[in-house]
């Protein structure tokens, strides 16, 4: 379900999409298509809709992680802004 343009967080993100500015990478959760499980979005769904407001093929930017059990066992970390070194997972 999309959520509407007039939700803060939606309008928030599309102030910021339309003064240009970088919005956060949403975290998908990985599915496993094997057994019918899909991708879901953890963080930023309301990011995912501002951007369809603007235009339905905006690229978004994500991070994927992995489930194993209840716990994150591998994502795609961002790199330090300052230093361009991956984070540590531990």
């Amino acid at each position: 379900m999309l959520l509407p343009a007039t939700n803060d967080h939606v309008a928030d993100s599309l102030t910021m999409m339309q003064q240009g500015k970088k919005i956060d990478p949403l975290l998908m959760i990985r599915g496993r298509m094997s057994h019918g499980v899909r991708a879901q979005i953890a963080d930023g769904y309301h990011r995912a809709c501002a951007a369809w407001y603007i235009d339905q093929n905006t690229d978004i930017p994500f991070q994927m992680a992995t489930l194993k059990g209840n716990k994150v066992a591998s994502r795609s970390p961002k790199p330090n802004a300052d230093t361009g070194d991956q984070p540590s997972m531990g």
